[in-house]
Formats: structure tokens, C-alpha cells, sequence
């Protein structure tokens, strides 16, 4: 549930639209409507954050998976254009350099900028990750700032595909159980 507000300066019939928005989403049972049960007993908030640039920014999703030998591997999860028409997908194993599959009307790409930023995750990512075997964690770089977006265990409920099964068999293969 997300609301995108480029301009500060809305009408007062708009931010009321907004606030019954947000009071309507706040009596949603979001452990059962998106069949994560985990959500079930944390209290329900609304978060508002300052939008970062112009545009819609890359998201860096890591799904990282932690090795019995306490190590990690990962599965980088670029989104390029996110919300438009020219969506795109790429998927980086255990490196920054070579897109391993994608999908998508886009670049596919990580702007060589930013890829400093995102070595920077990568360290942050064994830290905020060493007490689970599987975490995905969620970036943003802008203006040469790395920015923290999200954990989750269970991305897309723990519904979604579309990584190909290729990929898909590659990330089973990581995830260890112990």
C-alpha cells in the first residue's frame, strides 16, 4: 500500500483523500490479505517518507543466503523504471558485474555510480542478515547516498515466479537449511 506524492503543495480535498486512504488501509488484516502470517501481531502504522530525486529510482533487492559456514551468497535484484512501461528486471549471482537473466522492456543495468554504493550493501547485507538463513534486503542509491529500504522473508508472499526456473533452481540450491 503506497501513495506517491510528488506535490507538496496539494489541495485540501487531496489530503483529506489521502488521510481516508490511509485510515482504510490501517483496518486492513494485511497477515491475511497478503497471506503473510508473520505481519499478524505487528501494530499497524502509516509511514511517510521524503521521496528521494525525480523519477522513480533503481531498487537493489538482495536475497541473501547464509552458508553453513556463515558466509553468504545472493541474488542481486535490480528493478529498473519501476511503475512504468519500460519495467524491467535484471539478476546479478553473487556479483555486481554479469546479469544472469532478466526480463523486461528496460536497461537491465546497474549505473557504474552506483555500484560502489551497492559493495557497500553487500558488506551491510552480512551484518542485517546474520541471524537468518534467507533475508531480502532492499536498497536505494541517490546522490551518492545509500539508502535502506526494506527486510522481508517473504517477498511477494512467498508467491511469486519470477526469477525463471533456471535462476529459480540456482536460489533453492543457496538456500541451506540448518
Amino acid at each position: 500500500m503506497v501513495e506517491i506524492i510528488d506535490n507538496i503543495d496539494i489541495s485540501e480535498a487531496r489530503k483529506k483523500e489521502i488521510v481516508e486512504k490511509c485510515k482504510n488501509w490501517l483496518k486492513i488484516d494485511f497477515s491475511k490479505a497478503a497471506r503473510e502470517i508473520h505481519y499478524r501481531k505487528i501494530p499497524k502504522l502509516i509511514l511517510v517518507e521524503k521521496k528521494l530525486g525525480e523519477g522513480t529510482l533503481n531498487d537493489y533487492k538482495f536475497h541473501c543466503f547464509k552458508t553453513k559456514n556463515n558466509e553468504y551468497k545472493y541474488v542481486l535484484q535490480v528493478v529498473n523504471d519501476r511503475f512504468s512501461e519500460t519495467d524491467s528486471r535484471g539478476y546479478y549471482l553473487n556479483s555486481l558485474e554479469d546479469c544472469v537473466w532478466s526480463h523486461g522492456m528496460g536497461n537491465h543495468s546497474i549505473p557504474t555510480a552506483e555500484k560502489p554504493l551497492l559493495h557497500k550493501a553487500v558488506e551491510l547485507n552480512s551484518k542485517l542478515a546474520q541471524d537468518f538463513d534467507y533475508l531480502r534486503i532492499d536498497w536505494y542509491a541517490h546522490d551518492g547516498q545509500l539508502y535502506f529500504g526494506e527486510l522481508t522473508f517473504t517477498p511477494g508472499a512467498g508467491l511469486i515466479n519470477e526469477f525463471g526456473p533456471e535462476l529459480e533452481k540456482k536460489m533453492g540450491d543457496m538456500w541451506e537449511v540448518f
